[in-house]
């Protein structure tokens, strides 16, 4: 009886232990496609942000911004192109729309039912909100973010309330 339970034990830890390395070569796998992810996700960010500085650029008519340094010529009165070139470098927002829509989506998590962790994800909407206000990217979505839709809901809303940046 007791090298049946030793041998039953031993089966026992020998799964565990498959289990164990099934865990980690999923987790590694898991981590290459992130960073795979993160860095096509990147890619699409610069290619999108230069040109958007560079039409920014062609707007106003001379050089706002040169992917380095920008060029403010009144600080006490920013021009709409020296606002958009902000946003572009520093929000990774390539309209004012778009930001004030971001902001409007982050805020919906700002709540006190929003701290409430959420079933099996050990995380709460507001910790998942914090985390993305504190980084470039979207990574707590599954989805692409709404308000990098130029013709979604969220930012042709903030088109009606933010016209004189059209």
């Amino acid at each position: 009886m007791r090298q049946k339970i030793g041998k039953i034990c031993m089966i026992l830890g020998a799964l565990l232990i498959l289990g164990a390395l099934g865990l980690l070569a999923y987790n590694e796998w898991d981590a290459s496609r992130a960073d795979k992810a993160s860095q096509d996700a990147l890619g699409k960010l610069e290619e999108s942000l230069t040109g958007t500085i560079e039409e920014n650029n062609k707007a106003a008519g001379h050089t706002v911004c040169d992917h380095e340094k920008i060029y403010i010529q009144n600080p006490d009165s920013l021009s709409v192109y020296e606002k958009r070139a902000i946003l572009a470098t520093h929000a990774a927002n390539v309209s004012v729309h778009s930001f004030a829509a971001e902001v409007r989506f982050h805020a919906r998590f700002l709540t006190w039912y929003a701290r409430l962790p959420i079933p099996f994800l050990g995380k709460s909407a507001y910790d998942s909100a914090i985390r993305a206000d504190m980084t470039i990217d979207d990574t707590e979505f599954d989805a692409p973010a709404p308000f990098y839709r130029m013709n979604g809901r969220w930012v042709k809303a903030q088109r009606k309330y933010h016209k004189e940046y059209e």
